[in-house]
């Protein structure tokens, strides 16, 4: 018992030690939080159909107790889908936060937090130098791009935590680590049950294997390995099998069904190079896009002249050229076309991190690498700070999908209704799909005010069916119009005709 204490005390002791790399590792961690909630707070995040549809899955799963197995269709074909890992990664900030979107996005930016901690010991073990790992672990808490998709409730942020790992066990593994690889299969699963096109590190896997030639696994290591994916992919499979292979056979077609793959190779190539200097922004100076494209041709060319300099030591080539193939891997997704979104490239954040860590810290004179994080430290909080006043830039979404704006919505026709008893209809998108209001009056309205309004439009289906069927004794009736383009605008217009002909407008 007394050496387990002496034990404890020591390792205490180490951590929190000043002078320890761990304490500054902790620090800036802590600091990635409160960063992440800053940006996030009061309701500063995006909340659509995506959002509201995959916390309507986790209902299903702590309140009903309907454990589903298939994923949410992906847009372009109902026959393929993602994985059920979110709809369960989100089960305990569900349960403990009572539906609230806000608690379920920093729950979210616990693991986006954590990523740093992921990259230090990552950047450690590439490096084998305490510097590139606390350089990439602060440059994470800070990064613009990172904080952004910490608010951002989706099953693909959840692969900037889970796509670090599985590169993490590869590195351990061609250091004779033989938890590498089962870590690695693991969260290979994990990262394409969160996000189908995260299917490229297949390829990406065999890549590593052909060129770093790794022995080959032990007998319990291929068999955890394998296990290992089994089991992180065994919904996925379950799915296909239930459904016929119909997502293999969508994928084999993907050329004739989503518009993505109907982009040129010319396009293709255009558009990722557009994208990846803006993602060197994004991260590093995303007060001026501009900056991305100078940053970027630094940083790969520094990489390249570093792995092909005699100056180099030998595991740091090894470590560069893993970086180079970690960084370069999306470019598989090409051959299948190129979705012009924000998180289309989130693959290559970790990398682009490590890799600018790694010439940070071989800056000769210490006092100017501190200046220039003090310089990419400004750029990134000044527009982290003016994107909380506002809105999620980086997606640039409408006004009406900020949750914000949403809760505003709530509130006002709970207080204009003075505690009596209220109705509701809506025009939101999905067109009759009532979900996203469902949603807020139960979390907000029932928490806050202590009872439902009456819903007034048509009926709607499990799971979403929350507010109770109007009795029509209610004396105020509420019509909520969404601004967005995506409805039609003779739609809210039919709803205003439909209730003129029912009640005396008060007040729009």
């Amino acid at each position: 018992m007394k050496n387990l204490k002496k034990g404890f005390l020591h390792y205490f002791k180490t951590i929190f030690d000043i002078k320890k790399p761990y304490f500054w590792l902790i620090l800036i961690f802590v600091f990635g939080l409160f960063v992440r909630f800053i940006s996030i707070y009061p309701g500063n995040i995006i909340f659509d159909y995506d959002q509201f549809e995959d916390l309507f899955h986790t209902k299903k799963i702590v309140e009903d107790l309907d454990f589903p197995v298939i994923g949410r269709a992906i847009y372009g074909d109902p026959r393929l889908h993602h994985g059920v890992v979110y709809f369960y990664y989100n089960i305990i900030p569900f349960f403990l936060f009572k539906w609230n979107p806000i608690l379920i996005a920093l729950w979210n930016s616990v693991f986006n937090a954590g990523i740093s901690v992921i990259l230090f010991f990552f950047a450690k073990r590439l490096f084998r130098e305490f510097a590139p790992a606390l350089i990439a672990a602060f440059l994470v808490a800070i990064s613009y791009e990172f904080v952004q998709f910490s608010g951002w409730l989706s099953s693909t942020t959840i692969t900037l935590f889970t796509v670090p790992f599985l590169f993490y066990g590869l590195w351990a593994y061609y250091q004779k680590k033989d938890w590498g690889l089962i870590l690695s299969a693991f969260f290979l699963g994990v990262s394409i049950q969160a996000e189908i096109p995260y299917l490229y590190l297949v390829p990406t896997f065999i890549i590593y294997w052909i060129l770093f030639k790794p022995t080959f696994p032990k007998k319990k290591t291929l068999v955890l390995s394998i296990f290992s994916l089994f089991i992180s992919t065994l919904t996925l499979v379950l799915t296909e099998i239930k459904l016929k292979f119909a997502g293999v056979k969508a994928l084999l077609n993907f050329g004739e069904i989503f518009d993505d793959s109907k982009i040129s190779y010319i396009n293709r190539i255009k558009y990722f190079f557009k994208d990846l200097w803006l993602t060197f922004s994004n991260n590093i100076l995303p007060h001026d896009p501009k900056w991305g494209y100078l940053i970027g041709v630094v940083v790969i060319v520094f990489a390249l002249y570093s792995y092909f300099s005699k100056k180099t030591k030998k595991r740091e080539k090894t470590g560069i050229l893993f970086l180079l193939i970690y960084f370069f891997s999306p470019v598989i997704m090409l051959l299948l076309g190129y979705h012009r979104q924000p998180w289309f490239l989130m693959g290559l954040l970790s990398p682009l991190i490590l890799l600018v860590a790694y010439l940070l810290s071989k800056i000769k004179y210490i006092s100017l690498t501190i200046l220039i994080l003090i310089i990419i430290s400004w750029s990134n909080l000044t527009m982290i700070e003016s994107g909380s006043r506002g809105m999620p830039a980086l997606f640039k979404p409408e006004a009406s999908s900020v949750l914000t704006s949403q809760i505003a919505v709530v509130d006002y026709t709970y207080q204009e209704a003075g505690g009596e008893p209220f109705a509701i209809n809506t025009v939101t998108y999905p067109l009759y799909h009532n979900a996203l209001w469902e949603y807020h009056y139960k979390w907000r309205g029932l928490d806050k005010y202590g009872y439902f309004p009456g819903w007034l439009g048509g009926d709607q289906l499990y799971p979403y069916a929350v507010l109770p069927k109007s009795d029509g004794t209610e004396d105020i009736f509420y019509v909520i119009i969404d601004t967005t383009y995506r409805i039609p605008k003779q739609y809210g217009e039919i709803a205003i005709e439909c209730a003129d002909n029912k009640v005396e407008l008060v007040e729009e």
